[in-house]
């Protein structure tokens, strides 16, 4: 009985602790956005209003500032579809905005095994492709793209997302072309001028043969003065867009990050909701009464503290934007719609990533690939000899509860398997001989176990007239 209370007294003690920790160390409310990155989710009435602009119906409106917008600049140059072609994958750029429209993964730079969607079969092998078209009920000028650049002045945002950028060199002629790299690497520069606002930029890009690597190189002037706080979008909704079905083992896309020296996951539900969550205990004490929400924009997330790296993924592939140096504003959106699964309506969310990048010209390493934890540890080692900064993109893997530890055992596990699976040429007589090899490690102690259990059995009689006694 005193066992018990000391339990329930324990337990009381407790929760008195946590709420007047709560109540009075609250966690700090989040900063206001600005006039210009409200601005930058109205739907404006000018012509120059960019479709960043649009991207977020739901968003918290900020006062219309379309009459202040400069008359845009008429667009002489051609829009043109670049389809870069590699041995790992082919992606193709829309010229206006300067943004990639697809991303197909071709081959597993590991193994050398072409890599196909998960709805695929034996005789119709589909594309695996990672970037989401505009699904039904969202146009597609609803929609941000992979690799378009957003400043948080509406006027400036127009013009980078609606002009075409010209490329100068070899790929500059009229309309669409196929870019082959067979091997080593090739750089196209994206480049426009707005003389209605006096925007210089050129967003150089850089793509390898043999490495799932890519780089953005960023410059940013108006009116031959630097343009700050620019960001780059990751997303929408990057994985295997052949996927219709989610569950437990087979998330949906989500944001993730590397803040502070932590990793966070931002799933679409806390980007959309008008309200931080701020723990179990937190969300608790708000649904008692006990403790006010902090509330945010709904549709809106921005993560505070130092960015390491951040992108989009799901639960087999990824794109992770690495910059130069660690920064700070990252922001998360998203975008709802409607699915049908089996004729039935779900509710589903576009997640996009805003990752803050230099505009100096500094080099910023996107991967796009599988979260393979071999090819993330050649990647981490690929940023670093590209001259980025040391990282662990092995971090991306999503390894569940006790992450950590579930980290230090799954890594040689999975070498062993494959290693074995060289050997054998088969993942099945793989797995049966390293279950065979594991339960050879166990046997001794089995073996003593067995050895006392059947000692034991000769003193039963004897231990029975006891009890009966």
């Amino acid at each position: 009985m005193k066992q018990q209370q000391r339990f329930i007294l324990a337990l009381v003690a407790s929760a008195a602790v946590l709420f007047l920790w709560n109540y009075l160390f609250p966690p700090p409310k989040p900063p206001q956005p600005n006039a210009n990155a409200n601005a930058n989710v109205q739907q404006a009435a000018s012509p120059s209003a960019s479709p960043t602009a649009q991207a977020l119906a739901t968003a918290t409106p900020a006062p219309a500032q379309a009459s202040s917008f400069p008359a845009p600049t008429p667009d002489s140059v051609p829009q043109r579809k670049l389809r870069i072609v590699t041995p790992l994958y082919e992606t193709t750029f829309d010229t206006r905005g300067a943004v990639a429209t697809s991303w197909i993964i071709k081959k597993n730079k590991d193994t050398g095994r072409d890599l196909y969607a998960a709805s695929s079969t034996r005789n119709n092998p589909q594309q695996l492709e990672l970037i989401p078209t505009p699904p039904p009920g969202v146009a597609a000028d609803q929609l941000f793209r992979p690799f378009q650049v957003t400043t948080g002045d509406a006027a400036v945002d127009g013009a980078l997302a609606n002009r075409n950028y010209r490329t100068p060199g070899p790929s500059a002629e009229t309309g669409d072309a196929t870019i082959d790299i067979p091997s080593g690497s090739k750089q196209i520069d994206f480049v426009i001028h707005d003389d209605a606002t006096g925007l210089d930029a050129t967003k150089r890009m850089t793509f390898f043969a043999d490495r799932y690597i890519a780089q953005v190189e960023l410059k940013l002037t108006r009116n031959n003065q630097p343009v700050p706080d620019a960001k780059i979008v990751i997303g929408p909704n990057i994985g295997d867009q052949s996927i219709d079905h989610y569950s437990f083992y087979l998330y949906a896309p989500e944001g993730i990050a590397m803040v502070n020296g932590a990793v966070s996951r931002i799933n679409a539900l806390q980007i959309h909701a008008d309200r931080r969550n701020n723990g179990l205990f937190s969300s608790l004490f708000e649904w008692l009464g006990l403790k006010s929400p902090v509330t945010k924009p709904a549709d809106r997330d921005t993560i505070d503290g130092q960015v390491q790296w951040a992108g989009s993924d799901d639960t087999y592939f990824s794109m992770v934007a690495v910059p130069a140096r660690p920064t700070s504003g990252l922001e998360y959106r998203t975008v709802s719609y409607e699915h049908k699964t089996n004729g039935k309506p779900e509710q589903r969310y576009l997640v996009t990533g805003f990752v803050p990048v230099p505009t100096d010209g500094s080099k910023t390493e996107i991967y796009v690939g599988p979260k393979d934890h071999r090819l993330l540890a050649s990647a981490s080692e690929d940023v670093k000899q590209l001259g980025g900064p040391a990282v662990d993109l092995g971090e991306v893997i999503n390894y569940g509860f006790l992450g950590s530890m579930r980290r230090f055992l799954a890594v040689p596990i999975l070498w062993s398997i494959q290693k074995l699976q060289h050997v054998t040429g088969s993942y099945g007589i793989a797995i049966i001989l390293f279950t065979i090899f594991i339960y050879s490690l166990f046997f001794p102690l089995k073996w003593q176990s067995s050895r006392k259990m059947k000692k034991a059995q000769k003193y039963a009689p004897r231990m029975k007239e006891l009890q009966e006694k």
